[in-house]
Formats: structure tokens, C-alpha cells, sequence
């Protein structure tokens, strides 16, 4: 019965958000984040949030910095899912007026090797839109997603994705299948920023030894397919610019051996997800708590 009640609201906002012009359908969003982290304020809740920043980045920020960071990061998340739901209204030409490229060039000139790529970036700005707009733009984009626990959410996030031609793999799936994807020059986004589960790589993030998620290492060894890190940047007007760096340079590695290379590259993924968190904290979820594994390694 809750199931139903979630699809119906899901029915009701998306039609409700996609009538309202774009700046109060994202002023809504703003508040609904503001009014949430209101709620949540003197709850331990909030401060596992602020611990999280406090764990990351030490005494860089005091509590009122790591409090607004963590305000800021909320409402923008809020306003990423607004413009979730408006996707239906999404085409490749009003993109334009919401989404800039910055280093387009690498990713094409990257295809050109025809041995597809591998895009890895985090939980970081609206990466749902990162993915959307760079299939609307006529990437062959496919993406590797965690199932969410509830149906619903899990169905309109997919169906989301889907209608705007993105091929959504199960992370559980076959390494194969992502191995012939690649083959046939596919565009394979990877969201990089959390806990390697296979614990066989370890590394450094923000100064904490972590275990790194080895997927991107692992294609790029086996199939040869470039590395590009890309993140998406909300500006203060609410357009965004989605900047895709130059591919890691994997040159010198060549002589490594494969678990050598791994380890390598993962760390070199990681550093790239810090470079870009420090730079913009405000932009990364940090309501999920990337260090409460490091106790159970200890």
C-alpha cells in the first residue's frame, strides 16, 4: 500500500514540477533541503553530517564553515532532484541553455581509439543530469547503478535514465557484458566514490587509508579503454558546467604488472574525486558516511 501511495505522489509531483517555471520549481527545492535540515538540526543525524566533513577535511573548516557546507550540500541535492523530475522536459535543445561542456574535446578524441571509455566521477553536483546530458548530446552512454531498496524509487530513477537513452547495468552484472560494451566503443559511467567492496585495493582519501573501488582500474587493464574524470558544477544562476578532464596519463605504467597497475590507478581515480571535493565540498553527498568502514579495518 505505501508502494502505491509513492507512485501516485511521484505521478503528482513530477506533473506539478514540470508546469512551474524552472526558477521556482528550484526555489521549492531550496527550501524543501532548507526545511529538512531544520528538522533533522538537533538530531545526531545532523551531526554525522558534520562529523563527516570534520573526519575529511580536520580543522580546515570550523563548526559554523562545516555547518553551512553541510546546508549548502543538502538544498543543492534538494534542487538536483527537482530537475530530476523535470526530465520528461528535457530535450538536446533547451540542454543548451542549461548545461555548458568544458573539455568536450578529450572525450570525442578519446572515442576516436574506438576502445570506448570509462568516465568515473562521484556523488558530486547533479550527477544524474551529468549523465543525461551527455546522452542527449549523442554519447553512447551506459551506466552501472546500485539498486535502490525501495521499488518505487529504484523504477523512476531507471525509467528516468532510460528515457533519455542511457543503458543501465546492475553493478552485479556479468564483467563481460561490460567488457563488450566497451568493445563497441561505449561511453561507461562509473560513480567512484565509495567503499571498495572487494577490499583487494587499498589507498589514501583525504589522508585516511580506504578500500578504493577497482572497477575502472580493472576495465581500463583488461579491454585498454582511456580513463576521464568529469564533474558537474552547479552554478550560482543554476546553469551547470559538466568539466571532463584530460584522460589519466597510464603511459608509464606499461611495464607494472596487472594488480601493480590496479593499485595505481585507483589511487590516481581517488586523488582526482579529492582534488574536485576540496575544491567544491559543497557539491558531495555527505550523507553518506565514507569512513564508517575504516573502524571495522583497523
Amino acid at each position: 500500500m505505501f508502494n502505491v501511495f509513492l507512485i501516485i505522489l511521484e505521478k503528482l509531483l513530477t506533473a506539478f514540477l514540470v508546469i512551474l517555471p524552472q526558477k521556482f520549481a528550484l526555489y521549492l527545492g531550496a527550501r524543501f533541503g532548507g526545511s529538512f535540515l531544520f528538522l533533522v538540526k538537533f538530531t545526531r543525524y545532523h551531526n554525522y553530517m558534520t562529523n563527516n566533513v570534520k573526519i575529511t577535511f580536520g580543522k580546515k573548516f570550523n563548526e559554523r564553515e562545516r555547518c553551512q557546507i553541510v546546508k549548502s550540500s543538502i538544498e543543492k541535492m534538494c534542487k538536483s532532484l527537482v530537475e530530476v523530475f523535470r526530465f520528461p522536459i528535457l530535450n538536446k535543445e533547451n540542454l543548451r541553455k542549461k548545461v555548458q561542456f568544458v573539455g568536450i574535446e578529450h572525450l570525442d578524441t578519446a572515442l576516436a581509439q574506438n576502445r570506448g571509455v570509462i568516465l568515473v566521477t562521484a556523488h558530486f553536483g547533479n550527477w544524474e543530469l551529468l549523465g543525461v546530458s551527455l546522452s542527449l548530446t549523442g554519447h553512447s552512454l551506459a551506466t552501472v547503478i546500485q539498486v535502490q531498496s525501495n521499488p518505487v524509487a529504484n523504477n523512476f530513477l531507471n525509467h528516468r535514465r532510460e528515457s533519455k537513452g542511457i543503458k543501465v547495468i546492475s553493478r552485479y552484472v556479468d564483467l563481460r557484458v561490460l567488457v563488450k560494451l566497451l568493445k563497441q566503443n561505449y561511453v561507461f559511467g562509473m560513480l567512484v566514490d565509495q567503499h571498495g567492496e572487494s577490499k583487494k585495493v587499498f589507498g589514501t582519501f583525504f589522508g585516511h587509508k580506504v578500500s578504493l573501488p577497482e572497477g575502472p582500474a580493472v576495465l581500463s587493464v583488461l579491454v585498454g579503454s582511456p580513463i576521464i574524470p568529469v564533474f558537474i558544477i552547479r552554478n550560482p544562476d543554476d546553469t551547470h558546467c559538466i568539466i571532463i578532464e584530460p584522460p589519466l596519463n597510464l603511459e608509464s605504467l606499461k611495464e607494472q604488472d596487472r594488480d601493480k597497475k590496479i593499485a595505481i590507478i585507483s589511487q590516481m581515480v581517488s586523488d582526482v574525486l579529492e582534488k574536485y571535493i576540496s575544491l567544491y565540498p559543497d557539491h558531495w553527498n555527505w550523507m553518506y558516511n565514507r569512513w564508517d568502514k575504516l573502524k571495522s579495518e583497523k
